[in-house]
């Protein structure tokens, strides 16, 4: 791309159109040709993969790659409607979609970042799902949609009435799972009583999740104490949930001070599981 051979570089991505090759990869090779000027080519080399993968990619494998296709020209209007199709192919039978579809702008002129975070977002919820705002992490609770003021019905944690319309809501929340602290916290307080008391990792595995994916002994402790532990009764319940982690998959603990615990969705890999005891087994040098 940046020397202008567009000729041996459909060569090379005529060979490549029949490869799996990941979607990160695909936008890398648009986005350097939007970005220098060869927008023609960016759509005909996107086009030209979709085409190929439509017959044998099922819409579940392809729907990324038009997500990626359409991030990386933003301003193809075919490769608008391939990315809408390719939504179609997978949520059409929503009864919301083509609700969803014109409330994000996708095919009139929205940023694809912007649009595609709506749909994402919007044709996720089932009622009873829960959100949490990025920003001030204000969790509320889908009651359901409403066709005449076209916006999303939750309650939020103090039982009031709030309304959402999909790219406001897109924008501001986060889809949750019900066993995020955060929900725990703010709706189902009792709930995280009797974790506490019970399931001392899975109220680990919920703070985790809603702390980006790790947390610290340090943070752990003022999410806790007071609101919901003593001084008192810390020590004892972080005694019991660090026993808890290291028989959890899901969940390893750092030799760092403050301890770091961290959760892994997959499960743990080998290397993460020998890590600990490796480390715990080398004498530091600082101590010989």
């Amino acid at each position: 791309v940046e020397a202008g051979n567009l000729d041996a570089l459909e060569t090379e991505w005529l060979a490549d159109v029949e490869t799996d090759a990941p979607a990160a990869d695909v936008a890398a090779v648009l986005a350097a040709l939007a970005g220098a000027g060869h927008l023609d080519a960016a759509e005909t080399f996107a086009m030209m993969l979709l085409e190929e993968r439509k017959s044998r990619l099922s819409p579940e494998a392809l729907l990324p790659l038009a997500k990626a296709a359409v991030s990386a020209v933003p301003m193809s209007d075919q490769l608008r409607a391939e990315a809408a199709a390719a939504y179609r192919a997978l949520y059409g039978s929503d009864q919301l979609f083509e609700t969803m579809l014109k409330a994000s702008g996708l095919l009139s002129g929205q940023s694809p970042r912007r649009a595609l975070r709506t749909l994402d977002t919007c044709l996720a919820l089932e009622p009873g799902a829960y959100l949490a705002n990025r920003f001030d992490h204000r969790v509320i609770r889908l009651n359901g949609y409403n066709d005449v003021f076209e916006a999303f019905e939750f309650t939020d944690a103090a039982g009031r009435a709030v309304r959402h319309e999909p790219k406001e809501l897109a924008d501001e929340f986060d889809l949750v799972d019900a066993d995020d602290f955060r929900v725990l916290h703010q709706c189902r307080p009792g709930d995280l009583g009797a974790l506490l008391a019970d399931d001392p990792a899975a109220v680990l595995v919920g703070i985790c999740k809603s702390s980006g994916g790790a947390t610290d002994a340090n943070a752990l402790r003022d999410m806790l104490v007071p609101a919901h532990l003593t001084k008192e009764e810390w020590n004892r319940w972080w005694g019991k949930a660090r026993t808890a982690a290291k028989r959890h998959a899901q969940l390893s603990l750092s030799s760092d001070r403050p301890i770091r615990v961290s959760y892994h969705p997959g499960g743990r890999t080998l290397e993460e599981e020998l890590a600990q005891p490796d480390a715990d087994a080398v004498m530091q040098l600082d101590k010989l």
